[in-house]
């Protein structure tokens, strides 16, 4: 875990703190050097939740705690589409656009039903800026045109990653770039999703590891060295920053965690759980 924070102009250095409740007892992990705003923190473990704060030392001696940072892997958003585009779980509320009806859905009551030609879903800027990522969905596509997009999260077509159900070449296709699919990006491909049939899509990044899984099981990965740290201005589902064809279809039970999940537990996602 790496922490970052502005200095103070008369700190002689930093004292990092951590506890594993809120509000400590706090227990000093390390320090930092007048000139160094940042610690790396590597004796974490997968799954347990830690709360950070910083010191600075100077002159008069210690100054009071920054605010208190929680850090956590978690489901950070969740839309069920149960009737609107509310985050089940926190505060990233998504808009709906064009005027999408809600359908019989795979999980819960409803799913959001995309027409194709002015339907789709804007979720808070910034929704998946997260170093690892697990990004998943049920999917009932309708067909139709390449290149319509279940997700497509950045600032432009030079900086984004996506999934389509369909490509040119007719493949599922997850991309992530920040040079326009030129080198430094990282592309996985499986057989395109087949139309008119509930399928549960996810994609994670884990370090420098991506996979791609339909209905629980993993159908790609590979390399995949980007992470999506970069500014996502435009956070869709259902478009594409480029003028593609907009999704046509459903979308039911969309979720975003702020950490890869493993296979068996994206199996779980699949099984409706």
């Amino acid at each position: 875990m790496t922490l970052s924070w502005w200095g103070s102009a008369h700190a002689t250095g930093y004292d990092v703190k951590r506890a594993t409740k809120p509000g400590g007892p706090y227990v000093t992990i390390g320090t930092a050097n007048a000139t160094d705003t940042f610690f790396t923190d590597t004796k974490v473990t997968d799954g347990n939740n830690y709360y950070y704060v910083v010191s600075a030392q100077g002159p008069d001696g210690e100054s009071a705690t920054s605010a208190e940072l929680k850090v956590a892997q978690s489901l950070a958003s969740r839309y069920d589409f149960d009737g609107n585009a509310k985050d089940t779980i926190g505060t990233n509320g998504a808009t709906v656009n064009g005027a999408p009806n809600y359908a019989p859905g795979k999980v819960g009551a409803q799913a959001i039903a995309l027409d194709g030609a002015d339907d789709y879903v804007t979720l808070p800027k910034g929704v998946a800026n997260f170093q690892d990522v697990t990004i998943a969905a049920w999917v009932y596509w309708d067909g139709g045109g390449n290149f319509q997009r279940i997700f497509d999260f950045g600032s432009e077509v030079e900086a984004n990653m996506f999934l389509t159900p369909k490509s040119n070449i007719g493949k599922l296709l997850f991309s992530i770039t920040t040079t326009r699919a030129a080198e430094g990006s990282g592309t996985l491909e499986a057989p395109a999703l087949p139309a008119n049939e509930w399928a549960h899509v996810a994609i994670t990044l884990n370090g420098d590891t991506g996979t791609l899984y339909v209905n629980g099981k993993a159908v790609a990965a590979g390399t995949v060295t980007l992470d999506p740290l970069f500014a996502q201005t435009n956070c869709y589902i259902g478009k594409s920053q480029y003028p593609d064809p907009l999704f046509k279809g459903r979308i039911d039970d969309f979720r975003i965690y702020n950490y890869a999940l493993s296979g068996e537990q994206v199996a779980v996602l699949a099984k409706g759980n």
